[in-house]
C-alpha cells in the first residue's frame, strides 16, 4: 500500500479538523495529513490522494452551493482531471442527497464509526495502488509491442544492408554494383524514416510557429517524390478557401512527419500506380458545448487496395502492419498522435479494393 499519499482536510472549525488528522495520523505520516481553513487558496490537487470536506462547515444543512462552489474552484486551478482526485464529504445529511448534487462525491455520515476515517482513506489507496499498476502494465505491454515493431524494422534493415553490401563487393561491373548500392540507400532511407518518426513522437510538445499546413504537405510530398515517379503515381492537389489559407500555429518537423507517414501510406497501397488527391479547405466544427471552431479540414485519398474492415479496427495500433515486409506499423498512430498534439483529429475510411480516405481537421 502507498503510505506516501496525501489528503487535504478543508473546513473551519480547526478543533475537529485536527481531530480528523489525528484518526489517520497513526497510519500515515503526519506531514501527508493536511488541513486547510475554507477559504484557503488551494493552488493544485495534483499530489493529493483523496481530497476530504466537512460540508456542515461550509454551508447550512440545506445549502451545498458553497461546497460545489469551492470544488469548482479547486478544480480549475488543477491540472489534473477532477475525476481523478476522490471528494470525500463529512457530513450529518442523508448522503444520498450530496452524490445527486455530484456523483463524483463520497460521502461519510456524521457522526463518524470508529475507524470510518481510517477505512475511508485506505480503501482509496488500495484503489489508486490498483489503478497505478494497471496503467503500469499498460504502458509497459505498449513499450514492449512498440519495441517489438522498431527491432524487426531494424533488424529487416540491417539484413538488407548487410546482404546488398555482399553482393556490391562479388560484383564485377558497374552496373551490378550500382543495382546494389540503390538497395542499401533504400534501406538507409527507411532507417531514416523510422528514426525521424521515433524523434517526433518523443518530443514533449510540438515547437510552435506560425505558418501554413500546404507547407508541412509540400514537405512531404518531396520525401516521397521519388517513390511517386517511381511507381507512377498521380498527384491531385485540390485548395479551396473562402479568402487565402489561413496562417497556423504548429510544428513544422511534427507535421510534415505527420503527412510523410500518411502519404507513405497511401503510396504502399498503390503498388500498381494510381491517383492520391489531397484537398485543404476551410472548416467549422462544433464541440459537444456546441461553440463552433474555426480550422482546417484535410483530406487524403487513395485509389489502393483499401483495407479490410479486421485491419482497419487495428490501423492506429502501435507496430501492427498488414505490410509485414514494408512497414514497421508506427506510420499511422505516430501521425495521429502527432496530429492530436496539435489539437486535432484524424480518421480513416477504407473499402477494400476502392481505397482508404484520411480526414484530418485542425483547429485555427
Amino acid at each position: 500500500m502507498n503510505m506516501n499519499s496525501h489528503f487535504l482536510f478543508i473546513g473551519t472549525n480547526s478543533q475537529v479538523l485536527e481531530s480528523y488528522r489525528r484518526d489517520l495520523a497513526d497510519f500515515f505520516a503526519s506531514e501527508s495529513i493536511r488541513v486547510a481553513p475554507s477559504d484557503a487558496e488551494i493552488t493544485s490537487l495534483e499530489s493529493l490522494s483523496a481530497l476530504f470536506i466537512d460540508v456542515e462547515q461550509l454551508s447550512e444543512l440545506n445549502n451545498h452551493s458553497s461546497l460545489l462552489k469551492k470544488w469548482n474552484e479547486l478544480s480549475k486551478t488543477s491540472t489534473m482531471s477532477s475525476m481523478e482526485v476522490p471528494v470525500i464529504v463529512i457530513s450529518k445529511v442523508d448522503g444520498a442527497e450530496i452524490v445527486t448534487l455530484d456523483p463524483r462525491f463520497r460521502v461519510l455520515k456524521k457522526p463518524l464509526q470508529p475507524g470510518e476515517l481510517l477505512h475511508a482513506a485506505k480503501n482509496v489507496i488500495i484503489h489508486q495502488d490498483y489503478v497505478s499498476q494497471a496503467i503500469q502494465s499498460e504502458r509497459l505491454a505498449g513499450i514492449r509491442m512498440v519495441l517489438r515493431g522498431i527491432s524487426h524494422e531494424l533488424g529487416n534493415i540491417v539484413l538488407r544492408v548487410a546482404g546488398k553490401a555482399d553482393l556490391a563487393m562479388m560484383g564485377d561491373d558497374v552496373t551490378s554494383i550500382h543495382r546494389q548500392v540503390e538497395g542499401i540507400v533504400e534501406a538507409s532511407q527507411k532507417a531514416s524514416t523510422l528514426v525521424k518518426n521515433l524523434q517526433s513522437f518523443a518530443k514533449a510538445k510540438p515547437h510552435l510557429s506560425s505558418g501554413k499546413i500546404s507547407k508541412a504537405i509540400e514537405e512531404a510530398l518531396k520525401r516521397v517524390d521519388s517513390s511517386v515517379q517511381k511507381q507512377k503515381i498521380l498527384i491531385q492537389k485540390k485548395l479551396s478557401f473562402e479568402k487565402t489559407e489561413p496562417d497556423f500555429q504548429f510544428d513544422l518537423t511534427s507535421m510534415t512527419q505527420a503527412f510523410f507517414n500518411l502519404l507513405e501510406n497511401s503510396i504502399l497501397a498503390m503498388p500498381e500506380g494510381g491517383l492520391l488527391t489531397i484537398e485543404i479547405s476551410d472548416s467549422v466544427a462544433s464541440s459537444p458545448a456546441a461553440k463552433k471552431t474555426q480550422g482546417l479540414s484535410i483530406r487524403i485519398k487513395d485509389s489502393g487496395v483499401g483495407m479490410t474492415p479486421d485491419i482497419l479496427k487495428r490501423a492506429f495500433d502501435f507496430a501492427y502492419s498488414s505490410r509485414k515486409e514494408q512497414a514497421s506499423g508506427l506510420g499511422l498512430p505516430i501521425a495521429r498522435e502527432l496530429i492530436r498534439s496539435h489539437g486535432g483529429t484524424l480518421d480513416l475510411k477504407s473499402d477494400p479494393g476502392h481505397g482508404t480516405e484520411i480526414s484530418i481537421w485542425l483547429p485555427a
